[in-house]
């Protein structure tokens, strides 16, 4: 739908800050376990 909007206004976007890490896919089991694991992870860094 947005691509037949005839007032859309043209736009190129371009990322200035690199690539950046990879994304991580990580399974948890619930949300307390989620939060765990992104500490865990952002604290090794």
């Amino acid at each position: 739908m947005v691509s037949h909007n005839e007032k859309r206004a043209e736009k190129n976007l371009i990322a200035n800050n690199g690539d950046g890490d990879p994304l991580v896919l990580i399974e948890t089991k619930d949300e307390l376990e989620e939060a765990d694991a992104i500490i865990s992870a952002w604290r090794k860094k």
